[in-house]
């Protein structure tokens, strides 16, 4: 964490704070690459923003991650995201985490075919199937990260 102050009327005034390690500034943009938990733990990079003399986060649509696992189960995905049904991972099937928004959504595609699908995961490792069934994403898929 780094406190972050803005110099106004000849007095160091605190303007927030930002996480994450590699920070980079950028006229009024703020970069840091900083750990983010989702269906996995990874490595984002998070933007943040001057303005009014705060710094606040700005909220990407998505966040890369390019992660490999497997599939322990079969696991329905969606075409878009609150979408119709989309690809069924098999069990054993190779995929790559592409990434997501960090909060709700996670784009999965097929080692094998090419396909890409949405998986839905509301809390820190925990997914939600389109049928409603909740399990932890170490349930769903085996070689994802986790540290912290």
């Amino acid at each position: 964490m780094s406190d972050v102050y803005v110099y106004e009327n000849g007095e160091l005034k605190p303007a927030g704070m930002i996480s994450g390690d590699d920070i980079q500034i950028l006229k009024d943009r703020v970069y840091a690459t900083a750990q983010c938990d989702h269906l996995q733990t990874f490595q984002g990079k998070l933007q943040y923003e001057f303005k009014n003399g705060k710094v606040n986060r700005v909220d990407r649509d998505f966040y890369e991650q390019g992660g490999e696992a497997v599939a322990r189960m079969s696991i329905p995905l969606l075409q878009e995201k609150n979408g119709a049904p989309g690809i069924t991972l098999k069990a054993g099937e190779q995929v790559i985490i592409v990434g997501g928004d960090n909060k709700e959504w996670v784009l999965i595609q097929s080692k094998e075919t090419g396909e890409k699908g949405w998986l839905r995961c509301i809390v820190p490792y925990q997914c939600i199937l389109p049928d409603g069934t909740e399990l932890d994403s170490d349930a769903l898929f085996s070689g994802l990260s986790f540290y912290g």
